[in-house]
């Protein structure tokens, strides 16, 4: 039957503080990230989850985890109160402030794509790193310099920023240029 084709979502125990704003994956490891600036993990499929926040948002901002992504044995949180961006390399018990060259905007998503995170900066355009997030290039000619990219995405040899203003780019040379798509 038709019925069967189709996946049902169940509600899981939490996270337990806030609306969720971000996920990401590692192994059997969930991350959330909240509205209210801290991040959970789960490690069975969202029964149970624990706060791993350690060292995230240490001005005790009420700031949002609105992006978080996962390389090799890193995790990455931005938020949208903080000029920074944080990593943690032993599953979010502990975060340290990371990224040299960033703008002073809010992170508002975060893509890995092969060996290079990519970070929309609100306002502020596109940024790569090829070091684990210590330093990050503006990388964003062909996009307009006030844009924000909310998502990305990739497929084969291309990688895609989504804007909320003008659209969705594509890069065929790892964010080195852009090129506007039209629907």
């Amino acid at each position: 039957p038709l019925s069967s084709m189709f996946s049902q979502w169940l509600r899981t125990s939490g996270p337990p503080q806030g609306s969720v704003k971000s996920l990401a994956v590692s192994g059997v490891t969930i991350f959330a990230g909240t509205q209210g600036g801290k991040v959970f993990a789960s490690a069975n499929g969202g029964v149970e989850w624990s706060e791993v926040s350690n060292g995230l948002n240490p001005s005790g901002q009420s700031a949002s985890v609105l992006s978080l992504a996962v390389k090799g044995g890193y995790i990455f949180a931005g938020t949208d109160q903080a000029t920074v961006l944080y990593r943690s390399s032993d599953f979010g018990l502990h975060w340290d402030p990371i990224g040299a060259g960033l703008p002073l905007q809010s992170i508002q998503s975060l893509f890995v794509s092969g060996e290079d995170i990519f970070l929309g900066a609100y306002g502020g355009g596109v940024f790569r790193s090829a070091d684990n997030g210590v330093t990050w290039v503006k990388t964003d000619s062909g996009i307009p310099s006030i844009a924000t990219a909310f998502a990305f995405g990739s497929y084969g040899q291309y990688v895609f920023a989504g804007t909320s203003q003008f659209g969705i780019f594509r890069s065929s040379n790892n964010g080195v240029s852009w090129k506007a798509l039209s629907f």
